[in-house]
């Protein structure tokens, strides 16, 4: 009866210390956590209007990747030469027209940006786009002081004629 009495008594201390050493593995210093594990940074990618080609998309995607960006969102900005004749005049600045670019939104600019979205899920990377041309870059509502400015030169005052908030511009 003694030797009954001490397994029971062995067997309830077992018991007793597993469900302890149990109870706390579950309450090991947890602390909350704050972010996701696929959180990164997208960038705003500017797509000058100048020819888009296939092989620097790939590598700018890639670095991209490379560099634990999570995403790119694609701006295309009208073309410099729009202004050119008020950049003449009256900044003595010259931008030669760029005949190899893809005018937007025509088949081969679409395809270029098809091709970028395609290629970014691919490698695992987000792809979004702005609303329109130089979107909200330039809009009637940005005064002076928040609007386009050049290094140094005070004097600078962009000539809106096209933006996004059309037909406010004409």
């Amino acid at each position: 009866m003694k030797l009954l009495s001490t397994v029971f008594f062995i067997s309830g201390l077992f018991l007793i210390l597993f469900m302890t050493c149990k109870q706390n593995s579950a309450h090991v210093n947890e602390e909350p956590v704050f972010y996701y594990t696929s959180s990164k940074p997208i960038t705003r990618w500017w797509w000058f209007a100048t020819e888009i080609k296939k092989p620097d998309i790939k590598s700018q995607l890639d670095w991209m990747k490379e560099m634990n960006f999570g995403g790119v969102e694609i701006c295309w900005l009208y073309p410099l030469y729009r202004y050119q004749k008020m950049y003449a005049e009256n900044y003595n600045r010259y931008y030669p027209i760029d005949t190899s670019a893809q005018k937007w939104l025509s088949p081969e600019w679409s395809e270029m940006v098809a091709y970028t979205k395609s290629y970014a899920d691919s490698i695992g990377l987000s792809c979004d786009f702005t609303f329109g041309s130089a979107w909200i870059i330039a809009a009637t509502y940005i005064d002076k002081a928040h609007s386009t400015q050049i290094y140094g030169d005070t004097s600078f005052r962009q000539a809106l004629t096209y933006a996004w908030t059309y037909p406010d511009t004409q």
